[in-house]
């Protein structure tokens, strides 16, 4: 059996066939990307949304304090601040190690994120 024989010029019908399947597979990476882009967009709102209700809480919590503070005649600026709650880590590299991510808020706001 000769091997020139089995390696045959591509027609022009197996080049229409292999510039369509790269068309479908570049359209299929798109619609992925487009897809783990929204879910990454949707996750990101929801831990905003969490945030804030976290900040919401903590501040209610530090006016409830500060009222009974009053109330037992000890003044509001004595009441020991909340402790900072936890953030979460941002990283965009692959070696995500704990002490390069970011657990509170106040870290994250001054821009030292993983």
């Amino acid at each position: 059996m000769n091997l020139d024989s089995l390696e045959e010029e591509p027609t022009a019908d197996s080049k229409a066939f292999y510039t369509k399947r790269l068309r479908q597979v570049e359209e299929e990476h798109a619609r992925k990307e487009a897809h783990d882009s929204h879910l990454a967009k949707e996750y990101a709102q929801k831990m905003f949304d969490w945030g804030k209700v976290v900040l919401s809480q903590n501040h209610a919590m530090r006016k409830f304090m500060e009222s009974v503070a009053v109330q037992i005649g000890m003044p509001a600026a004595l009441v020991p601040p909340l402790p900072p709650h936890p953030g979460f880590c941002v990283s965009t590299s692959q070696n995500q190690s704990p002490e390069k991510c970011c657990y509170t808020w106040l870290c994250c706001s001054r821009g030292s994120v993983g």
